[in-house]
């Protein structure tokens, strides 16, 4: 899996050489993560896994590729795998929904927080599809995590630029 910034990128992003290239290379990773878990899009391609409440739920994450497969807790416990036949996934805009295809109807699901994990192909195909202002808020990241490698700390400012580099992307969601 190809992380969208380049070592070389981030290492003239933070003006290093070789010797650092673990360093940085952990810096890309941090990054790529806080800025995932900000605006729940999934920027390398990779399998997800959602739990949900309820079949009508939003699904958090964007951009889906494909539903791999949904399991649920039915009521007395019973784990099933639900049939691709009941349903389809509606991600032409986010939120994506899975929405039941006609004659289906939902099955009863057990009483509780996240009884239905829904597992997704998700993520951008290359670098190039990510918006750039995602990018950019990585390389601020990268540049904050590697000046303050030592204590792990990272100053506020950079959170709050990296906040709004990545935009409108970002607003009301969460992972």
């Amino acid at each position: 899996m190809a992380e969208p910034v380049s070592l070389d990128l981030a290492k003239a992003q933070v003006n290093a050489g070789d010797d650092d290239d673990l360093v940085i290379e952990s810096c890309i990773v941090s990054a790529r993560g806080w800025v995932e878990n900000h605006t729940g899009q999934i920027l390398t391609p990779r399998r997800v896994t959602v739990a949900l409440d309820r079949f009508t739920d939003r699904i958090p994450v964007w951009p889906i590729a494909a539903v791999y497969q949904i399991s649920y807790n039915a009521a007395d416990r019973t784990q099933f795998v639900l049939s691709e036949d009941v349903y389809a996934l509606a991600a032409v805009r986010r939120p994506a929904r899975l929405m039941l295809k006609a004659g289906q109807t939902w099955p009863r699901v057990a009483v509780g927080p996240g009884q239905i994990i829904v597992e997704l192909d998700a993520g951008y195909d290359t670098p190039g599809d990510i918006p750039p202002g995602m990018i950019r808020a990585m390389l601020l990241l990268i540049g904050g995590y590697y000046a303050d490698r030592e204590t792990g700390g990272l100053a506020a400012e950079i959170e709050t630029a990296a906040r709004n580099a990545c935009g409108s992307a970002a607003r009301g969601w969460r992972l």
